[in-house]
């Protein structure tokens, strides 16, 4: 028998912003430079905000880590330089568009709209909500205003951060998008302050303004609160996450003695005993539900 060589392919090269072209194509897909205008981005340094935004977004693509090289990759790269008609945008154009406090948020919304209105993008159901909060190191800056210093559990230590509280779409055909975003600030007066539950909630109910479909969301036991589970139990979501530790649970069960079902209590240690020679034999990367478990609401 004859023994069959490997293949060869050869390495094409490709100069920068290679991928732009796509980029482009789908930004004009759902006319993302219409709705800056419609949300009154319209133009910054003598440059169409829209095309600075695609510009920063192309960049990013493209690993250019800061504001100057971002400037310096949109001269570099042919497709942008085609875009911006010989135009330069510099390090402090793209720094000052970004601090510039333009309705960011309700064009975010517009977007999700856009995203819903087309059927491969559009949330059906059993698709997932992540819900995710994340503290975003920041050392350098001191007076911007939702900077803040905080406990992060992960490292064991306090940080200067951003804490980010964020909404991603996975839809069951493959494709990720991230969708609604809030910062969570620091607030000395009382009638100010709002928990990391009531941004979530925010931006839950912003979603149901264009979709209504039942969705999982899918979130850290730090959102197990059990008036945050009934909220989205009433507004048409399922949930799931990691008990906590303390977390009570209950099982159904039919009592032979009182001819009735009863509710009786275990925690998660008893389940995994439980169940532990399932998963042996089942394997690695499986699930297995636990039917009749319930915990208690208010």
């Amino acid at each position: 028998m004859k023994k069959l060589c490997k293949p060869t392919f050869k390495e094409k090269d490709h100069g920068q912003g290679a991928g732009i072209p796509v980029l482009k194509t789908i930004w004009d897909l759902f006319d993302l430079s219409l709705l800056f205008s419609q949300t009154g981005i319209r133009k910054h340094s003598g440059v169409p905000t829209w095309l600075l935004a695609f510009a920063y977004i192309c960049g990013l693509v493209s690993n250019a880590s800061s504001a100057n090289q971002n400037a310096k990759f949109s001269a570099d790269a042919p497709f942008l330089k085609q875009l911006l008609s010989g135009q330069l945008i510099s390090q402090s154009a793209f720094s000052r568009f970004l601090s510039k406090p333009f309705q960011w948020l309700q064009f975010s919304i517009g977007r999700i709209s856009r995203l819903q209105e087309r059927t491969e993008t559009r949330l059906t159901d059993g698709d997932i909500i992540a819900l995710d909060d994340t503290k975003i190191e920041h050392p350098y800056g001191k007076k911007i205003p939702f900077l803040c210093w905080l406990f992060d559990s992960s490292d064991k230590r306090h940080v200067w951060c951003i804490n980010l509280v964020s909404t991603l779409a996975v839809l069951k055909n493959g494709l990720e998008y991230p969708m609604l975003w809030r910062f969570w600030v620091k607030k000395d007066q009382d009638n100010e302050k709002q928990t990391k539950l009531n941004l979530a909630i925010e931006m839950l109910k912003e979603l149901r303004q264009f979709n209504n479909a039942r969705l999982w969301v899918a979130m850290d036991r730090w959102f197990l609160c059990k008036k945050f589970l009934t909220w989205l139990m009433d507004n048409n979501f399922d949930w799931v996450t990691k008990a906590k530790r303390n977390t009570v649970l209950f099982r159904k069960i039919y009592d032979p003695v009182l001819g009735k079902e009863r509710f009786v209590k275990l925690n998660a240690k008893q389940l995994l005993q439980e169940i532990y020679p399932k998963i042996r034999v089942i394997g690695k990367n499986s699930v297995l539900s636990i039917p009749d478990i319930y915990i208690k609401v208010p």
